[in-house]
């Protein structure tokens, strides 16, 4: 009997791979997978290029629905209160309007929320502050905004939008800048002379 079992382990085959055997197959292993890796890195900057793309130009033409909202109360119930309703300091654009108060009327009191409202462009974002809290991002690829007064009841804002960096490997187009002028409705002049009661 234990001839028949020499005989079975030195005639019949080994049971298992080697420790080299081992070590060639996990290396072939790690060429392949590295090759494969190495074949889906253009897709996925391609679509990374693509999704930044498509969310930075979507988000710079947000910008005029945005402001119309923000500037058109801008100035409302100043009459006699000593706040300007629009300032423009350091690249700040301050917008001021008493919008609510007791019974829905003006109460000569900010504090309501988005009645101090203070834009600017920073770190590629348009931000907004309301009252005394933080500022918000709410538009991403805005490289600068520069804001001037055309009037007493009218505003100019430049916008540059960022550019997008390199896509699929190229330089990416110059963004064009563009201009957005702004009627302020409570800058108008009265039509009729303010009686006193």
């Amino acid at each position: 009997m234990a001839s028949d079992d020499n005989r079975t382990r030195k005639g019949g085959g080994q049971d298992g791979f080697s420790l080299l055997e081992a070590l060639l197959a996990l290396a072939l292993g790690l060429v392949i997978l590295s090759a494969f890796l190495a074949a889906l890195q253009p897709m996925q900057t391609w679509a990374s290029d693509l999704s930044r793309l498509a969310a930075g130009n979507g988000a710079v033409w947000t910008v005029p629905s945005l402001l119309a909202g923000w500037l058109a109360p801008a100035g409302n119930g100043r009459h006699q209160q000593g706040w300007p309703g629009v300032q423009v300091s350091n690249g700040i654009l301050a917008l001021q309007s008493d919008l609510e108060g007791a019974g829905s009327f003006p109460d000569g009191d900010l504090g309501e929320p988005f009645e101090f409202l203070r834009l600017r462009v920073q770190a590629g974002q348009l931000q907004v502050r309301s009252g005394r809290g933080f500022y918000q991002p709410v538009v991403q690829s805005v490289a600068s905004m520069r804001v001037e007064r055309r009037a007493s009841n009218w505003l100019r804002l430049h916008l540059q939008p960022a550019q997008p960096g390199s896509l699929l490997g190229a330089a990416a187009p110059q963004e064009e800048a563009f201009f957005l002028d702004f009627a302020l409705p409570n800058f108008r002049p009265n039509l009729f002379a303010e009686v006193e009661r």
